[in-house]
C-alpha cells in the first residue's frame, strides 16, 4: 500500500505504537511525542527538557490484546516547592478582582524553578491578555492565570490559548481568589491538539508539586 504524502506527514508528527505485553517500549527521545495503544485505552506520551508525561486520553470499551502502561508526570528538576506555588497563588489573590497571569519555568541550569512574568496587555475582572511568545517551551512547566472572583473553569478562550503553544506544559488556573483560603484550582496537561484534565491531588501524588 502506498501512503498519501499527507498521511505520511501526519503519521511522522504523531506516530502510534502498541504497548508490548511481554517486552518494553523504546525510550521516547526528548522533543518527541507519540500515541500508545494499550490494553485499556489510548495514551499520549510526550517529552521535553522540562517534563516527561504519559497520560490516558481515551478509554476503551473492550480490552485489546496489548500490554498495560502506567501513567506518570515527571519533572526533570523534581517537585515544584510548596513555597513557590504559594507565591503563585498569592499573585492571583493580590490581583483580584482582576485576572492575572505568569509562568513557572525550570531554571536555565536545571536545578530548580522560578516565576517568570509575562507582559500583560490587558487585565480586568473578565479577562487577561498577555504576551507569551518570549516563554521558552523547553523550560515551561506551569502556565498560570487567575479568574478573579469567578470559578476555576477553563474557558473557550483558555482552550484557544493553550492549543496555541507546542507543549507539553501544565496549565494551572486559580478561581475564587478573594482570599487565599478560598482559592480553587484546576489543572490540565497541554500538548496541542490535546488538553488533558488533571486533578491537583494527582499532581501531588505524581510528585509534580510537593
Amino acid at each position: 500500500m502506498t501512503l498519501d504524502p499527507r498521511d505520511c506527514a501526519v503519521f511522522s508528527t504523531l506516530p502510534m505504537v502498541m504497548a508490548p505485553a511481554f517486552g518494553e517500549l523504546a525510550e521516547l527521545p526528548s522533543g518527541s511525542k507519540r500515541l500508545i495503544a494499550s490494553r485499556d485505552g489510548i495514551y499520549l506520551e510526550v517529552r521535553s527538557p522540562a517534563m516527561h508525561c504519559l497520560v490516558r486520553i481515551s478509554a476503551l470499551g473492550a480490552a485489546l490484546p496489548y500490554g498495560n502502561v502506567e501513567p506518570f508526570i515527571r519533572l526533570s528538576a523534581g517537585p515544584v516547592p510548596k513555597a513557590l506555588l504559594r507565591q503563585v497563588l498569592e499573585r492571583g489573590v493580590m490581583a483580584c478582582p482582576n485576572e492575572t497571569a505568569l509562568a513557572v519555568v525550570i531554571n536555565a541550569n536545571g536545578d530548580g524553578y522560578s516565576i517568570e512574568d509575562v507582559p500583560i496587555i490587558e487585565a480586568n475582572a473578565a479577562t487577561v491578555r498577555y504576551t507569551d511568545t518570549l516563554l521558552d517551551d523547553d523550560r515551561l512547566v506551569f502556565d498560570f492565570h487567575s479568574h478573579g472572583h469567578a470559578a476555576a473553569h477553563f474557558s473557550l478562550t483558555d482552550d484557544d490559548s493553550d492549543l496555541g503553544r507546542r507543549g507539553p506544559y501544565l496549565a494551572l488556573l486559580a478561581g475564587t481568589c478573594a482570599n487565599a483560603e478560598e482559592v480553587t484550582l484546576s489543572a490540565r496537561l497541554c500538548c496541542s491538539p490535546f488538553l488533558v484534565p488533571l486533578c491537583v491531588l494527582e499532581l501531588q501524588s505524581q510528585g509534580v508539586i510537593e
